[in-house]
Protein backbone atom coordinates (compact mmCIF):
# COMPACT_ATOMS: atom_id res chain seq x y z
CA UNK A 1 0.00 0.00 0.00
CA UNK A 2 1.12 3.43 -1.05
CA UNK A 3 0.45 7.09 0.32
CA UNK A 4 -1.79 7.65 -2.69
CA UNK A 5 -4.47 5.08 -2.34
CA UNK A 6 -4.24 4.62 1.50
CA UNK A 7 -8.02 4.17 3.17
CA UNK A 8 -6.04 6.70 5.89
CA UNK A 9 -7.64 10.08 5.14
CA UNK A 10 -7.91 12.34 8.20
CA UNK A 11 -11.79 13.11 8.49
CA UNK A 12 -10.90 16.81 10.10
CA UNK A 13 -8.22 18.08 7.75
CA UNK A 14 -8.12 15.69 5.05
CA UNK A 15 -4.40 14.44 5.36
CA UNK A 16 -2.96 11.03 3.86
CA UNK A 17 -0.85 8.70 5.93
CA UNK A 18 2.70 9.18 4.60
CA UNK A 19 4.75 6.35 3.55
CA UNK A 20 6.55 6.33 6.51
CA UNK A 21 3.22 5.90 9.08
CA UNK A 22 2.16 3.24 6.70
CA UNK A 23 5.18 1.19 7.12
CA UNK A 24 4.35 1.32 10.99
CA UNK A 25 1.51 -1.07 9.87
CA UNK A 26 1.54 -4.59 11.40
CA UNK A 27 -1.78 -6.35 9.93
CA UNK A 28 -4.98 -5.64 7.57
CA UNK A 29 -6.84 -4.27 10.20
CA UNK A 30 -4.20 -2.15 12.13
CA UNK A 31 -4.40 1.58 12.20
CA UNK A 32 -0.54 3.90 11.26
CA UNK A 33 1.05 4.84 14.37
CA UNK A 34 -0.55 8.01 16.16
CA UNK A 35 -3.68 7.72 14.12
CA UNK A 36 -6.91 7.20 15.54
CA UNK A 37 -9.54 5.29 13.70
CA UNK A 38 -13.16 6.24 15.38
CA UNK A 39 -16.00 3.31 14.47
CA UNK A 40 -19.68 3.96 14.19
CA UNK A 41 -21.40 1.18 14.41
CA UNK A 42 -25.33 1.14 14.53
CA UNK A 43 -27.57 -2.08 14.88
CA UNK A 44 -31.12 -1.89 14.32
CA UNK A 45 -33.93 -4.52 13.28
CA UNK A 46 -33.58 -5.96 9.50
CA UNK A 47 -37.09 -5.13 7.89
CA UNK A 48 -37.03 -7.76 5.93
CA UNK A 49 -36.75 -10.00 9.41
CA UNK A 50 -40.03 -7.80 10.33
CA UNK A 51 -41.67 -8.56 7.20
CA UNK A 52 -41.12 -12.23 7.62
CA UNK A 53 -42.43 -12.19 11.48
CA UNK A 54 -45.53 -10.43 10.62
CA UNK A 55 -46.48 -13.60 7.94
CA UNK A 56 -45.60 -15.70 9.93
CA UNK A 57 -48.14 -13.93 12.52
CA UNK A 58 -50.36 -14.18 9.95
CA UNK A 59 -50.66 -17.32 8.63
CA UNK A 60 -50.63 -18.14 12.51
CA UNK A 61 -53.77 -16.60 12.91
CA UNK A 62 -55.67 -17.80 9.44
CA UNK A 63 -54.42 -21.48 10.42
CA UNK A 64 -55.97 -21.09 14.29
CA UNK A 65 -59.70 -19.59 12.30
CA UNK A 66 -59.43 -22.17 9.75
CA UNK A 67 -58.85 -24.75 12.31
CA UNK A 68 -61.68 -24.10 14.68
CA UNK A 69 -60.24 -24.32 17.18
CA UNK A 70 -61.50 -20.93 18.59
CA UNK A 71 -65.06 -22.46 18.54
CA UNK A 72 -63.92 -25.79 19.53
CA UNK A 73 -64.55 -26.60 23.40
CA UNK A 74 -61.12 -27.50 24.19
CA UNK A 75 -59.28 -27.30 27.86
CA UNK A 76 -56.98 -23.86 27.87
CA UNK A 77 -54.18 -26.74 27.79
CA UNK A 78 -55.61 -28.38 25.44
CA UNK A 79 -55.69 -25.34 23.13
CA UNK A 80 -52.14 -24.32 23.79
CA UNK A 81 -51.22 -27.53 22.55
CA UNK A 82 -52.94 -27.60 19.09
CA UNK A 83 -51.21 -23.89 18.94
CA UNK A 84 -47.73 -24.68 19.62
CA UNK A 85 -48.43 -27.50 16.97
CA UNK A 86 -49.52 -24.84 14.50
CA UNK A 87 -46.52 -22.92 15.68
CA UNK A 88 -43.90 -25.50 14.65
CA UNK A 89 -45.67 -26.40 11.16
CA UNK A 90 -44.51 -22.41 10.98
CA UNK A 91 -41.38 -22.46 12.30
CA UNK A 92 -40.83 -25.53 9.77
CA UNK A 93 -41.96 -24.33 6.81
CA UNK A 94 -39.98 -20.47 7.09
CA UNK A 95 -36.74 -22.35 8.69
CA UNK A 96 -34.88 -22.29 5.22
CA UNK A 97 -35.90 -18.80 4.16
CA UNK A 98 -34.89 -17.74 8.17
CA UNK A 99 -31.56 -19.65 7.55
CA UNK A 100 -30.29 -17.09 5.07
CA UNK A 101 -28.63 -13.78 5.58
CA UNK A 102 -31.58 -11.87 4.23
CA UNK A 103 -33.70 -12.44 7.08
CA UNK A 104 -30.94 -11.88 9.79
CA UNK A 105 -32.81 -10.60 12.98
CA UNK A 106 -30.46 -7.68 13.09
CA UNK A 107 -28.38 -5.49 10.81
CA UNK A 108 -25.12 -3.61 11.91
CA UNK A 109 -23.51 -1.01 10.17
CA UNK A 110 -20.00 -0.31 11.23
CA UNK A 111 -18.15 2.61 9.58
CA UNK A 112 -14.55 3.59 10.29
CA UNK A 113 -13.27 7.40 9.82
CA UNK A 114 -9.76 8.17 10.59
CA UNK A 115 -8.09 10.97 12.21
CA UNK A 116 -4.00 11.83 12.05
CA UNK A 117 -2.22 12.29 14.80
CA UNK A 118 -3.54 15.46 16.43
CA UNK A 119 -0.36 16.44 18.41
CA UNK A 120 1.28 17.15 14.74
CA UNK A 121 -0.60 20.03 14.27
CA UNK A 122 -2.49 22.68 17.32
CA UNK A 123 -5.46 23.15 14.31
CA UNK A 124 -6.45 19.45 13.83
CA UNK A 125 -5.20 19.26 17.82
CA UNK A 126 -8.13 21.94 18.34
CA UNK A 127 -10.24 20.44 15.94
CA UNK A 128 -10.20 17.04 17.44
CA UNK A 129 -10.54 18.18 20.94
CA UNK A 130 -13.81 19.77 20.24
CA UNK A 131 -15.14 16.42 18.26
CA UNK A 132 -14.45 15.11 21.93
CA UNK A 133 -16.11 17.59 23.91
CA UNK A 134 -19.24 17.29 21.67
CA UNK A 135 -18.90 13.12 22.25
CA UNK A 136 -18.86 14.06 25.79
CA UNK A 137 -15.53 12.34 26.08
CA UNK A 138 -12.17 13.73 28.45
CA UNK A 139 -9.86 16.08 26.11
CA UNK A 140 -6.68 14.66 25.10
CA UNK A 141 -3.76 16.59 25.88
CA UNK A 142 -1.43 13.90 24.08
CA UNK A 143 0.28 12.29 26.98
CA UNK A 144 0.06 9.11 27.84
CA UNK A 145 -0.77 8.91 31.19
CA UNK A 146 1.33 6.13 32.57
CA UNK A 147 1.87 5.54 36.36
CA UNK A 148 5.42 5.91 37.57
CA UNK A 149 7.01 2.45 38.41
CA UNK A 150 7.86 2.62 42.35
CA UNK A 151 11.89 1.29 42.87
CA UNK A 152 12.04 0.06 46.53
CA UNK A 153 14.87 1.33 47.98
CA UNK A 154 17.49 -0.79 48.42
CA UNK A 155 19.59 -0.38 52.11
CA UNK A 156 23.02 0.12 51.66
CA UNK A 157 25.58 -2.41 51.82
CA UNK A 158 26.98 -2.32 55.38
CA UNK A 159 30.10 -3.74 56.37
CA UNK A 160 29.35 -6.68 58.45
CA UNK A 161 30.25 -6.30 61.94
CA UNK A 162 33.62 -7.47 63.39
CA UNK A 163 33.41 -9.74 66.13
CA UNK A 164 35.45 -8.56 69.36
CA UNK A 165 38.30 -11.21 68.45
CA UNK A 166 38.42 -9.58 65.39
CA UNK A 167 38.73 -6.23 66.76
CA UNK A 168 41.53 -7.31 69.21
CA UNK A 169 43.43 -8.83 66.57
CA UNK A 170 43.73 -5.71 64.36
Amino acid sequence: MNAIDTPFVCALSGIRATQEELETLESEDDTPQGWIRLTIERKRLNPWYARIQQCIQGELHQNIEASGLKKAKLKHNELEEAVSFIETQLDAKYAPALATSKYEKWIVETEDVYISPPDSDAALSDEYNKLRQFLALEADDGEIDVEPVQIPEQEEAKEPKKSKKEDKKS
